[in-house]
C-alpha cells in the first residue's frame, strides 16, 4: 500500500510539474504575442504616416515646384520602399500567428494536465489509465514544444520557472499567477 502512495506522489509531481510548464510557457506566449503585436501595429501606422507624407509632398511639389518637398518626397520614398521590402514575407504577422497558437495549445495542455490531476486525487484511477493517458501528454507537450516558437527570452524565464518549484493547484483560481513573477501577471 506505501508503494501505491509513493507512486502516487510521484506521478502527482511530475504532473503538477508539467502542468507549471505548460502555464507558464503558455504566458511566455501571450507575452511574445502581445510584445510582437505592438511591434506590428506600431510599423503598419508608421509606414501610414510615410505614405501619407510621400503623398503630400509630391501634391505640394507638383502646385509649389519646391525643390525641399521634392526632396522630402523622395527620402519618405525611400523609406517607405524599405519598409515594404523589409514587411514583404509578413514576418511580424507570422509571428504574432505562431505565439497566439502555441498559447493556445500549452492552455490545452495545462487543462488537460489538471482534469489528470483532479482524476488522480480523486483516488479512482486505474494506474494503467494514468500511465497511457500522462504518456499521451507528455509526448504532446513535447510536440507543442517543437512546433512552438521560442518565446522572447525564452532561456531567462525558464530558469526563473525552475527558482519556482512550488505550485498549488486549486480548482477556484481561475488565473495561475501564483507560480508567474510579477512582469507575467496580468
Amino acid at each position: 500500500m506505501e508503494e501505491k502512495t509513493n507512486n502516487l506522489w510521484e506521478y502527482r509531481s511530475i504532473i503538477v510539474d508539467k502542468y507549471k510548464n505548460c502555464v507558464y510557457l503558455s504566458k511566455l506566449h501571450d507575452k511574445s504575442y502581445e510584445l510582437f503585436d505592438i511591434r506590428y501595429r506600431y510599423f503598419r501606422i508608421f509606414e501610414i504616416i510615410s505614405l501619407s507624407v510621400t503623398s503630400i509632398s509630391l501634391i505640394i511639389c507638383l502646385f509649389n515646384n519646391s525643390r525641399l518637398m521634392l526632396i522630402l518626397a523622395t527620402i519618405m520614398s525611400v523609406v517607405t520602399m524599405g519598409m515594404v521590402f523589409y514587411s514583404k514575407d509578413y514576418g511580424d504577422y507570422l509571428k504574432i500567428s505562431s505565439h497566439k497558437q502555441a498559447m493556445d495549445m500549452f492552455d490545452s495542455l495545462a487543462d488537460q494536465y489538471k482534469n489528470l490531476l483532479l482524476d488522480l486525487e480523486s483516488g479512482n484511477i486505474d494506474y494503467a489509465y494514468l500511465r497511457e493517458s500522462l504518456d499521451y501528454l507528455n509526448s504532446e507537450f513535447y510536440d507543442c514544444n517543437l512546433k512552438a516558437p521560442r518565446p522572447v527570452n525564452y532561456k531567462e524565464e525558464m530558469s526563473k520557472l525552475k527558482e519556482n518549484t512550488f505550485i498549488d493547484i486549486d480548482n477556484k483560481r481561475k488565473n495561475n499567477d501564483g507560480i508567474l513573477p510579477k512582469e507575467l501577471r496580468r
